[in-house]
């Protein structure tokens, strides 16, 4: 059986090498003619860069909703003393005293923020 090398384009970043140089690893998976290591596998490559977008994704709008609660429980608080703060603290929070949950929340944050701009 011959042997095939990876037909993929390497780009060090440890050293300047305009062009790069093709991979050394042996070839193990053809993607239409072509053959590739496992390591720069066409579907292999894209499936985890579909994962890691996923992720990024979840992170990203788990990060924007906790901004937004965030600066609605700000808005809220203020001018409440801090033993009024401590007492909503004890109970979990804006959500834990008025026992909503967060989708209901971000509305209201919403319907704040439409408030404050008109």
């Amino acid at each position: 059986m011959e042997e095939h090398k990876c037909n993929e384009q390497v780009y060090p970043g440890h050293t300047y090498m305009p062009g790069g140089y093709q991979c050394t690893r042996k070839g193990t998976v053809e993607v239409y003619g072509k053959w590739y290591c496992w390591q720069h596998d066409p579907e292999r490559v894209e499936r985890l860069q579909k994962e890691a977008e996923e992720k990024w994704e979840h992170e990203s709008q788990a990060s924007t909703e906790k901004f937004q609660r965030q600066h609605l429980e700000r808005k809220v608080c203020e001018g409440v003393t801090d033993e009024e703060l401590e007492s909503i603290l004890g109970v979990g929070g804006l959500r834990g005293m008025l026992g909503i949950d967060a989708e209901h929340t971000i509305s209201i944050g919403f319907r704040m923020r439409e408030a404050d701009n008109d």
